[in-house]
């Protein structure tokens, strides 16, 4: 049986002197202990498997990257049917546990159809800010004709005289509402990336000593002096917000969506207006935030070993994609 982790002295005392029950706090953060269990399963069994290993992953090149990836990406699929794993939040739970960049993960959101034929170019769109081990391509079709059989026409309809009909305004608002889940993946993402940059800051802040305020004491931990508090604190309050706000989220558009199955799009305007506000807030707060906890890591987190850098490269286009934010702002005001 494998032996406990040893923990840093610092953290063990600061997590001794809380006066809060850390599982019940768990429990709170995962919506029950049938689900900490079930993500404790989860993680243990990506922790054991050597494919998964993260060894000198801020070695590689891009091409590395791309194929260590790639690698890990074909055996988490591997893994999802070997062990039938179908549930959302299993799958949810590994794919958090093995955090590394998936190649296919567009595909596997949107669906990128595999088209072949005189015509059609595909390519790389090149170098990016993050997500290094994501191949994100484009593709070009010059004079390529799409057969009506292949077209996804249960609400707009393209006539065989090549006429289009555009569809009525209550199904258009249905189509509309795939971009509002997609929002509230959005804002789920911010409130596990904060949450996971404010982790990395404050125990750093525990386990950094520096000055000594009184000869043959101990130099100070980073954390008990205030102007780190005053930095870190908010942005600690602010993740539990943003998680049990995005519980909330996750909620409304699942009762929303259950209501547009039944033909009732009465909420709809409701889910959007509260998707939209708070993609723009969440992703705004928590982009500033991560580059707020890297600062105050000092030089530690400019090294790529804190986590930070690549963290906040990832996470940096969410202010713009689906939706750039001032847009967002001002669909919630209307």
């Amino acid at each position: 049986m494998a032996s406990e982790p040893e923990v840093v002295l610092e953290l063990k005392v600061e997590r001794e002197r809380s006066r809060l029950d850390l599982e019940e706090l768990t429990n709170l953060l995962d919506g029950g202990a049938v689900f900490t269990d079930k993500r404790r399963e989860m993680v243990k069994m990506v922790v054991e498997d050597p494919v998964f290993k993260r060894d000198n992953k801020y070695f590689l090149s891009s091409e590395e990257s791309f194929d260590s990836a790639m690698r890990k990406n074909v055996h988490y699929i591997e893994l999802l049917k070997s062990k039938k794993l179908n549930e959302t939040n299993a799958k949810a739970y590994v794919e958090s546990a093995i955090d590394d960049d998936f190649p296919a993960l567009v595909h596997e959101l949107m669906f990128v159809p595999t088209i072949e034929g005189q015509g059609i170019k595909v390519g790389d769109i090149g170098p990016k800010f993050g997500y290094f081990g994501m191949d994100n391509g484009f593709l070009h079709m010059t004079n390529v004709r799409i057969p009506r059989d292949h077209m996804l026409m249960k609400y707009a309809q393209v006539s065989r005289d090549g006429t289009y009909s555009k569809p009525p305004a209550e199904a258009d608002k249905i189509v509309y509402a795939v971009m509002v889940r997609t929002r509230t993946l959005i804002v789920d993402h911010s409130a596990k990336s904060l949450a996971r940059a404010i982790t990395i800051a404050i125990r750093y802040s525990v386990v950094r000593r520096q000055t000594r305020n009184r000869p043959g004491e101990p130099e100070t931990q980073v954390l008990d002096y205030q102007t780190q508090q005053f930095k870190l604190f908010p942005v600690l309050a602010s993740a539990y917000a943003m998680k049990f706000a995005n519980q909330y989220l996750m909620k409304l558009n699942t009762e929303v969506t259950e209501e547009i199955s039944e033909g009732n799009l009465k909420s709809l305007p409701e889910l959007h207006a509260t998707s939209a506000g708070l993609k723009a807030f969440c992703s705004e707060l928590c982009c500033s935030a991560i580059e707020l906890c890297r600062l105050s890591c000092g030089g530690h987190g400019y090294s790529a070993a804190s986590g930070l850098p690549q963290l906040y490269a990832d996470y940096s286009p969410s202010p713009t994609y689906e939706g750039e934010n001032t847009v967002m702002l001002l669909q919630t005001a209307r």
